[in-house]
Formats: structure tokens, C-alpha cells, sequence
């Protein structure tokens, strides 16, 4: 039965949304827990928080990179439905995005835009500054303050860009890979101990994306997405908390030389990364 059911699926390859059930059936163990998720970064954050309330050893945990989030929810829907699976542990990981769908509860939708945002609260930059980078208590509040306003600085430079890329998104049913690179858009010169922002081509990609839209922003729609960070800017900032420390590592004596990528960061502060409650509930539902 099993063998007559991978062959099935090695045949419908061209069908990516099945992967995620093809590498399941290849690798299956009844002791292991099985982390279905959209991409290889995710696992990092997952594993991390799984491994702790699971409390299993890492061995224990299976990384199911299915391709994105429709390949997610195909092989939740083919595992669930298949009751010979029914002893499995299976954990499936999905980002909100833009929007929410309705999905199988067996899937854990992130309560924010993406995996990223669990990054991106100040109380995670806080133990970061304290715990790996052994900053003293006394300089690791006026850090945190040096990059709040940054990072505002950063929004008021980037939103308008963002809601247009989303209404563009919505109204040409493109994906959000087409978004552009935070490092295309703003310079950041970080130097003489300070982190400078400027524009770089933020007015021409608006441009681009008004044309391709019907509808545009007013001033309380943008101050509305403003307020929601952790929702539709994680990505980019993100990628400014991971520039942000880099630098600062270089400015300390204290920290290691050794500098770390974007993709690095997932897995080095995943532990610092916050735990919501949500997730904690699907886990245990998981493991009765």
C-alpha cells in the first residue's frame, strides 16, 4: 500500500504541492514529530520552539520543506484524510500574509504577516543585546532606543511602498516575490557609530506599482498599515534587525568576529525569538 502510494506521487511530480507528502512517505517514523512547513528558514524558528515543548531531541524532529504554503496545506488535507497515518505526529506551519484563509485546523496559521515577526519585538533585541552579545545592562536600553527610532524612520521611508505592493498583489493575482529587496530600496550606511537611511529608488518602484493599480492610498490607510508592523513590514525588518546587529557586533569587543547572514539569524536567535501562546496550543494538540 505504501509502496503503491509513493509511486502515485513520484509520478504527479510535475504537481510540486506534493512533495511535501512524497518526502513524509520516504522517511516515515512513528517516534518522530514531523514539521511540514513553506521553506527551509522556517525550520529554524520551529524546531527550536517544538524541541522545548515537545522536549525531544533534535534526531526526533523531521524538517518537511513542501515548497510553499499550497504544498503545506495539499499534504495536510492527504495525511489527514489517510487513516493509516493516524499514528504520525505531524505539525503543519503556515505564514497569514496579506490575508487569512480558510484552513483545516490542523494547520497553524502565524498570528502576524510571517515566521519573521516572532523576531522582530524589542523584548527579543533586549535578551539578543544581553544574553549573546554581552552588552551591559546599562547601554542595552539606549540601543533599544537608538533602534526604535531607526526603525520608524525606516517605516515612514517604506510604507507607502509596501501598501501599494500589496493593492498590486491583490488586484494582478501576482505573488509576493516580486517585492523588492529592503537593500534596492534604502542605503543604509552604517558608520562612525551611527546608522544613516536615504532613499534609494523607493519613488520609481511606486511609480511602477500606481500604474498597476485601480485604487490609491489615502493618508489614513497609510497610518493604519503603520500601526500594524508586525502584519505586512516583518520581512524588511527583519532584514534591518539582522543589518542592525552585524554592525553593532563590529562595534563591540566583546562579541565574537564572526559574522552572521541573513538565513544565520533564523537559527542563532531562534531561542531569543518569542513563543505565542497559539502556537504552544496547536503543539499540544499535537502531542495528546
Amino acid at each position: 500500500m505504501r509502496r503503491e502510494r509513493v509511486d502515485m506521487l513520484e509520478e504527479s511530480l510535475e504537481n510540486v504541492n506534493v512533495l511535501g507528502v512524497l518526502k513524509f512517505l520516504k522517511t516515515k517514523k512513528e517516534k518522530a514529530l514531523y514539521l511540514f512547513m513553506e521553506g527551509t528558514d522556517d525550520f529554524s524558528y520551529y524546531s527550536n520552539k517544538i524541541s522545548l515543548i515537545a522536549s525531544v531531541a533534535d534526531e526526533d524532529l523531521v524538517k518537511i520543506d513542501c515548497g510553499g504554503k499550497s504544498g503545506v496545506v495539499e499534504a495536510c488535507k492527504i495525511i489527514s484524510d489517510g487513516k493509516e497515518y493516524s499514528n504520525y505526529r505531524c505539525f503543519y506551519f503556515v505564514d497569514k500574509d496579506y490575508n487569512e484563509t480558510n484552513l483545516k485546523d490542523d494547520i497553524y496559521v502565524t498570528p502576524y504577516y510571517s515566521m519573521d515577526s516572532f523576531y522582530i519585538f524589542d523584548s527579543v533585541l533586549n535578551q539578543i543585546l544581553s544574553d549573546d552579545m554581552n552588552i551591559d545592562k546599562q547601554y542595552v536600553k539606549k540601543i533599544i532606543t537608538i533602534y526604535g527610532n531607526k526603525k520608524k524612520e525606516l517605516l515612514d521611508m517604506i510604507s507607502k511602498y509596501e501598501i501599494y505592493f500589496i493593492k498590486h498583489c491583490a488586484e494582478n493575482e501576482v505573488g509576493r516575490r516580486e517585492r523588492r529587496d529592503l537593500n534596492s530600496l534604502i542605503n543604509l550606511d552604517f558608520s562612525d557609530s551611527s546608522l544613516n537611511l536615504e532613499s534609494k529608488n523607493i519613488d520609481d518602484e511606486i511609480k511602477k506599482l500606481k500604474a498597476t493599480v485601480r485604487t490609491s492610498i489615502n493618508e489614513n490607510e497609510l497610518k493604519i498599515h503603520m500601526m500594524n508592523e508586525t502584519e505586512i513590514y516583518s520581512k524588511y525588518l527583519y532584514k534591518f534587525l539582522m543589518i542592525f546587529l552585524k554592525n553593532l557586533k563590529k562595534l563591540n569587543l566583546k562579541c565574537s568576529s564572526r559574522q552572521l547572514s541573513d538565513k544565520d539569524g533564523y537559527k542563532i536567535y531562534a531561542k531569543y525569538a518569542i513563543l505565542p501562546d497559539c502556537l504552544k496550543l496547536y503543539s499540544e494538540k499535537i502531542l495528546k
